[in-house]
């Protein structure tokens, strides 16, 4: 996995974390709506099992608003339950979430870590390179002088043994004359 990968990957997770705070916002402001509302409506319902005691006439058009308010009331309570649910759910998720993200940063310090120590270690091995390559050369030339000087000694002692085979030739020659 590259570090392009690894960052793309950080970037989505940062992107889904984001959707996921706006969702989680937008049922909040969701529920505050819908308890308000509630209040509302129980504020309503109120009113009316006030004015039911206090005038007691048209007691049939009045049950019928109650029984549609408590059943508004249960629907909105279903609501906020199902809500607190889905928040529940996004929680879990934004804590995952998180944790992934956590690790995949932790993950990234390592391989960056990594990467600085093998930059280092390259860098080490140029150096070590250029320097075995420089003693390299130092001593090819040395072995060349070297040979040079070898090769010098071995016409030197060729030419010294010539003189002498030649003196001695000489003098085998004189003998001989003699």
């Amino acid at each position: 996995m590259t570090l392009a990968d690894i960052e793309s990957q950080a970037a989505n997770l940062r992107q889904e974390l984001q959707i996921k705070l706006s969702d989680m916002k937008r049922l909040a402001e969701r529920i505050e709506h819908l308890e308000r509302e509630l209040q509302q409506q129980l504020s309503i319902g109120q009113e009316y099992e006030i004015q039911l005691s206090n005038l007691n006439r048209s007691l049939q058009r009045n049950e019928e608003i109650v029984k549609k308010l408590q059943l508004d009331k249960q629907n909105y309570a279903n609501e906020i339950t199902n809500v607190r649910d889905l928040n529940t759910t996004v929680e879990t998720k934004k804590e995952q979430i998180l944790r992934q993200l956590t690790g995949k940063e932790i993950e990234n310090e390592q391989l960056q870590a990594a990467l600085s120590d093998l930059k280092m270690e390259i860098d080490m091995l140029r150096t070590q390179l250029n320097n075995e390559k420089a003693m390299v050369h130092s001593l090819e030339d040395i072995i060349g002088s070297s040979r040079e000087k070898e090769f010098q000694s071995q016409i030197q002692a060729q030419e010294k043994d010539s003189e002498l085979q030649l003196a001695k030739d000489r003098a085998n020659m004189n003998e001989l004359k003699v």
